[in-house]
């Protein structure tokens, strides 16, 4: 995983409660693979295809069919801001 997906994924761990600021993690009384996995969480193949599409056909509405539930939303968002800080989002 790159350093940039690495440190966007410790600071959603952090904010969602399941690591603390020394990257612990704060419940070890179960474990998920889903939510730890050893070495590589994937992009969220939707919000992905939403910032391609974006990139090829830069506009001000951005139409992303995910929202801040998803765990790469926010990371996508940025990225989007970065290209075009007038962006507003669309909803599909």
């Amino acid at each position: 995983m790159s350093f940039e997906k690495n440190n966007y994924i410790n600071e959603k761990y952090i904010q969602c409660g399941l690591l603390d600021k020394n990257l612990n993690k704060i419940n070890t009384t179960w474990f998920d693979p889903y939510i730890y996995p050893p070495d590589y969480i994937p992009f969220c193949t939707k919000c992905s295809s939403d910032f391609r599409f974006f990139k090829d056909n830069i506009n001000n509405e951005v139409n992303m069919e995910h929202t801040s539930g998803c765990l790469w939303f926010d990371y996508f968002w940025k990225k989007i801001k970065i290209i075009n800080p007038d962006a507003k989002l669309k909803k599909k």
